[in-house]
C-alpha cells in the first residue's frame, strides 16, 4: 500500500470518504394526495324582479329592468345556467285570476356577468323548457352574474298586455346550474 505524503491531499481524501458516508442516508417518500369534492353551487341573490307599467311611455317602448349582482355561482367544470318558469302564465290575485301568458318576459344575461361561455339572447320565458343563459362558462368561484329582464315594445303594446285588467301580475322563475 502506497502512503500519501502530502498532508493537504490526505485531508481532502478524509472530507471525501466522510462525504461518501454520509450521502448513504436511506431516503424514504410520501403521497400527496389532493383531493377536489365536488363544486356546484347557484345563488339568487335579489328574489323579487318588478317590472312595472307607470306611464305610456311604459307601455309603448317596453320595460327594462336590470338586476346587477342577481345570480352568484361556483363550478369547479365549466357549466351551464338555465331558467325556467314554474308555469305558463302570469296570475293576478284576483278570485277569479285573471293570466297573461309567462312568454312576455325575457330574460338575457348582461353586462357585468362576462363568463368565457356562450352568453344566449334574450330568451322569453318558458315552463315547458330551461332556457339556457350561458353554455360552457369557464369555472369560477363565487362569480356574480348580473340579469336584464324585459317585456320588449313588441310584446308591451300588443294583445299580450293590452286588453289585461290592471294588477300584479306573478309567477316564480328557477334557476339551475349543471356541468357539463
Amino acid at each position: 500500500m502506497k502512503m500519501i505524503k502530502n498532508p493537504a491531499i490526505s485531508i481532502v481524501l478524509c472530507f471525501l470518504l466522510i462525504g461518501v458516508a454520509a450521502s448513504s442516508i436511506n431516503a424514504q417518500t410520501a403521497n400527496i394526495n389532493v383531493k377536489l369534492s365536488p363544486l356546484l353551487a347557484l345563488t339568487v341573490n335579489t328574489p323579487d324582479v318588478n317590472i312595472n307599467f307607470n306611464t305610456l311611455t311604459d307601455y309603448q317602448n317596453g320595460v327594462t329592468v336590470p338586476m346587477p349582482g342577481h345570480l352568484t355561482v361556483s363550478s369547479l367544470l365549466p357549466y351551464t345556467v338555465s331558467v325556467k318558469a314554474n308555469d305558463a302564465t302570469l296570475s293576478d290575485a284576483a278570485t277569479t285570476p285573471n293570466t297573461m301568458n309567462v312568454n312576455i318576459v325575457t330574460a338575457v344575461l348582461t353586462a357585468g356577468g362576462t363568463t368565457g361561455g356562450t352568453v344566449a339572447p334574450a330568451t322569453p320565458l318558458s315552463n315547458a323548457t330551461a332556457n339556457p343563459l350561458v353554455t360552457l362558462a369557464t369555472p369560477a368561484l363565487a362569480k356574480v352574474l348580473d340579469v336584464t329582464y324585459a317585456v320588449p315594445s313588441s310584446v308591451s303594446n300588443s294583445a299580450a298586455v293590452l286588453g289585461h285588467p290592471s294588477g300584479t301580475y306573478k309567477t316564480v322563475v328557477t334557476y339551475s346550474i349543471v356541468n357539463l
